[in-house]
């Protein structure tokens, strides 16, 4: 409600209603950022790439357009925004409400030093027997890698022996299946190329994602140059790629 406070106008003291003042909006704790994006904002110059971490993918985007930076992309199962702009207004969607978090852009580097502890193929190599008595390790235990193809000539893909741990390497030559004007349904195996002997249909030269998911699964037991050991969740496992 308002107060009545006496006032002095040309000598003349009257009353005038004064609303009362709202306290001071405290200012927003800044959102942590990542490691990266904190040394760009050291040199950078324009415009810069970052992904809004908001309570809700509401707040994400509110914060982006109430702080000026210009919106990409949104991720809504995860409420990120993604966006650009400078270091100002990174810094100002910063202390934002509802910001919990701002990203970088940089590269994905793959490693697949720790997959075999991540996926616990390495607890399951060294505490688990089968009803044999034997490690679990994916002896006699073949696995398909439906993904971009594998490069089964990969170190990581070496027996002791030399051989390869994939035994069929088989690329899709099909496209859709509307298009090949041929009567359906249309035998899978013509669909499928069979490159075995060449062992590599990665779709990418220098190794892709199939390549990669491969090691994951059933990398052979490898030592790198640094010293670092590294193996799939199944190393003894036997490799079946078909590149789709």
């Amino acid at each position: 409600m308002p107060r009545t406070t006496p006032v002095l106008i040309a000598g003349v003291l009257t009353a005038a209603l004064v609303a009362p003042v709202a306290p001071a909006q405290a200012s927003n704790p800044l959102a942590p950022i990542s490691s990266s994006l904190a040394r760009t904002l050291t040199t950078a110059s324009g415009t810069i790439p970052v992904f809004v971490h908001g309570t809700s993918i509401g707040a994400a985007r509110q914060a982006a357009a109430d702080t000026g930076l210009t919106l990409i992309t949104t991720w809504n199962k995860i409420g990120v925004a993604v966006a650009r702009g400078t270091a100002e207004q990174i810094g100002a969607v910063r202390g934002h409400a509802g910001v919990t978090y701002v990203e970088g852009d940089q590269p994905l580097r793959l490693h697949l030093s720790t997959s075999n502890v991540a996926t616990r193929g390495e607890q399951a190599r060294a505490e688990l027997r089968d009803g044999q008595g034997r490690p679990v390790d994916g002896r006699g235990v073949s696995a398909a890698i439906i993904d971009t193809g594998v490069d089964g000539t990969h170190p990581f893909s070496r027996n002791a022996d030399g051989t390869s741990a994939v035994k069929l390497n088989l690329k899709n030559i099909c496209g859709p299946l509307t298009d090949l004007g041929l009567p359906l349904p249309l035998p899978n195996d013509s669909c499928f190329l069979d490159l075995t002997a060449a062992n590599d249909t990665d779709t990418l030269s220098a190794g892709g994602h199939g390549t990669h998911v491969a090691g994951i699964v059933a990398g052979r037991d490898t030592t790198l140059t640094d010293g670092t050991q590294l193996h799939g969740a199944a190393p003894d496992a036997t490799l079946i790629s078909l590149s789709v």
